[in-house]
């Protein structure tokens, strides 16, 4: 297929912003188990943690260029259409997958990283009850309070048009790094 590719993550930084979803993913058992990679147990919103380790971990990557999956929207019992607490579990599964390998990786492949973790904190904060809205948007800094500043400045250069980096620039132009993220989330999920 002339839509497919075999890709290498660490030449290919833009795959570490790819869709997380593991129903897009296939892989072999003894792969994830000689890279240490597993969903934690008991949490939701596990992807995004596995899919950062195993393209960390990988040399080479498969693209397929068609359709061979097809997930089912707006039924009863959906999890990612509901409004739950259980979105407080995206911040825990990125911050343990955040205390391994993928913190030595470089600011290009930071920024996509950087990239991936803001569009899954942004939706899941959406979609977080409005009286724990407080504790998603302090738990949101100090997650970001992890990112290293190269790739946040590296973020920023790349995605100068994204929400987060725009609202930066209307809190404190002159403030910098980890700090300056810190308090967009706060500013965006309405923490006091």
């Amino acid at each position: 297929d002339r839509n497919s590719a075999v890709l290498a993550p660490r030449r290919s930084p833009l795959l570490f912003a790819t869709e997380p979803s593991a129903n897009t993913r296939v892989w072999r058992r003894s792969y994830l188990k000689q890279n240490n990679i597993a969903y934690p147990e008991g949490r939701l919103f596990e992807d995004i943690g596995v899919h950062l380790k195993s393209m960390a971990s990988s040399y080479r990557v498969g693209i397929v260029g068609s359709d061979f999956y097809f997930y089912r929207v707006g039924h009863a019992g959906q999890i990612t259409s509901e409004k739950s607490l259980r979105r407080l579990h995206v911040i825990e599964n990125l911050v343990e997958s955040l205390d391994g390998e993928l913190r030595s990786l470089g600011a290009d492949i930071g920024a996509q990283i950087t990239y991936s973790i803001t569009r899954i904190v942004e939706w899941c904060g959406e979609n977080t009850p409005f009286d724990h809205i407080d504790e998603f948007a302090a738990r949101s800094a100090r997650l970001y309070s992890r990112l290293p500043d190269d790739w946040l400045a590296r973020f920023e250069s790349e995605y100068p048009d994204h929400a987060v980096v725009r609202k930066l620039r209307r809190r404190r132009p002159s403030s910098r790094g980890r700090s300056r993220f810190a308090l967009s989330f706060i500013a965006g999920f309405g923490a006091k």
